[in-house]
């Protein structure tokens, strides 16, 4: 009798493993089917993403260039929206809302507040990418500048530390580096702000590395700023 038991718990119990083993497989493979659907989504719009936002700058003609953007979505998508085209949807009302906050963005310069430890021949500036962002405010991206100056010639820029934001901004924006790009002639420069913004809204991440450009010119004996299209 004991022996009959016996096999019994023994059966009951390899059932009960086989069982187990299964669900865990079967969890495993939808788990993996799932990553697979979330990272064919990504790699679709993030092969044409860049593509869509400079077509989108051109036809505006912003001062901006966008180059790497991308895409990260949770795997809580799929559980937060009924199908992939809703969460496709969803992504493209942001990535809509992205292009306004650029198609409010203006650029300017202005002499800066930053007071040099020692006189100098320079004259000191801050680039100021001014941005709206609906319903929330205006925020500014600034790069603080000395620029050596003649009459009509710029002959050398130098940058004061690295770009930073103040007011509201879309999300962080990080520091890459500025650069300047002074013409043969030393009549124009252009002062360009490298950096990503990156935020996140619910199940999506967005990170979009932008180069912001201010093109200025002497006039007067100061800086001043230049249509890039003329």
């Amino acid at each position: 009798m004991r022996n009959k038991n016996f096999k019994k718990l023994l059966t009951l119990a390899t059932l009960a493993i086989s069982t187990s083993t299964i669900l865990w497989n079967s969890e495993s493979a939808s788990a993996q089917v799932q990553s697979n659907v979330i990272q064919e989504l990504e790699t679709k719009i993030n092969q044409q993403l860049d593509l869509e936002l400079n077509q989108f700058i051109t036809e505006n003609n912003l001062n901006v260039e966008i180059g790497g953007a991308s895409i990260s979505i949770e795997k809580t998508a799929l559980q937060n929206y009924e199908n992939l085209e809703e969460i496709e949807l969803a992504i493209k009302k942001d990535i809509e809302d992205f292009k306004k906050v650029l198609s409010n963005s203006s650029i300017s310069i202005e002499k800066s507040k930053v007071q040099p430890l020692l006189e100098d021949n320079g004259t000191y500036y801050t680039a100021v990418v001014n941005s709206s962002v609906p319903g929330v405010g205006w925020g500014y991206i600034k790069q603080d500048f000395k620029a050596s100056l003649t009459s009509t010639k710029i002959n050398s820029i130098t940058f004061i530390g690295s770009s930073y934001t103040s007011g509201f901004t879309i999300g962080r924006w990080t520091p890459n580096y500025p650069y300047e790009e002074i013409s043969s002639d030393k009549t124009t420069a252009e002062i360009n702000m490298k950096g990503t913004y990156s935020y996140g809204i619910g199940d999506f991440t967005y990170d979009y590395p932008c180069t912001f450009m201010e093109k200025v010119k002497v006039s007067n004996g100061k800086l001043v700023h230049v249509n890039p299209n003329s």
